[in-house]
């Protein structure tokens, strides 16, 4: 009898200690979520550099190309991360997103809705794809309501494509690098500063270093 309750209790202590271990929170280090954290403000400051020089007409067909290059990263995401469970209504946010950055207006403001509204759920690299399906099947809608509109006549820029899509494959890049960020730093360090941009990069390479030297210290002996 004793036997029999000891054996069941080490059973049930390996069974928690292997569900903790599998923690996506848990299991990434702080400095990979600053080094992420650090890639995501790069990435998110300068995703609109490669279309400066070419014309986009309205933007309805640009944003249609870069929401192409977004969820091109989702789908890479999505098989990293061994297709996990898809959660529909993170489409709700991909479709706020789009429908506030149309034209490439200041909508894009809504960015914070919609993290709040995407992002906050752990782990928060598993809504990634169906986040950015939402944004992609958005902004097919849109163009084609466009075109229908326009009589099939609308007005496109093929330079804009290449350029285009490449400045969605750094925007998606970016948020995937900020959602891999709150794996291990919340949102209350990351969202601060990957909005605020360039002039915190001297803070995070402080805290890049203070995080790689810190373990180091601890174990030097005070002698």
């Amino acid at each position: 009898m004793t036997n029999f309750i000891t054996g069941t209790t080490t059973n049930a202590t390996v069974h928690v200690m292997t569900s903790s271990s599998t923690s996506p929170t848990d299991s990434t280090p702080l400095v990979i979520g600053y080094v992420a954290a650090l890639v995501s403000t790069r990435f998110f400051g300068s995703n609109f550099l490669p279309v400066k020089k070419f014309r986009s007409g309205n933007g309805i067909f640009f944003q249609w190309v870069l929401c192409s290059g977004v969820w091109s990263t989702g789908v890479m995401c999505f098989a990293i991360r061994g297709f996990p469970t898809y959660r529909p209504l993170s489409m709700i946010g991909g479709w706020i997103w789009c429908t506030g950055s149309i034209g490439m207006g200041k909508g894009l403001l809504v960015w914070g809705a919609v993290w709040l509204f995407t992002g906050g759920p752990h782990p928060g690299l598993d809504y990634i794809f169906p986040h950015f399906t939402g944004i992609f099947m958005s902004s097919t809608a849109y163009l084609l309501v466009y075109c229908a509109l326009a009589r099939n006549n609308p007005i496109i820029y093929p330079n804009i494509i290449l350029p285009g899509f490449v400045s969605g494959l750094m925007w998606g890049t970016a948020c995937i690098a900020f959602f891999h960020a709150n794996s291990s730093l919340s949102e209350s360090i990351t969202f601060p500063i990957i909005t605020t941009g360039w002039k915190n990069y001297a803070v995070l390479t402080i805290a890049i270093s203070i995080g790689v030297q810190a373990p180091f210290l601890l174990d030097y002996p005070n002698d």
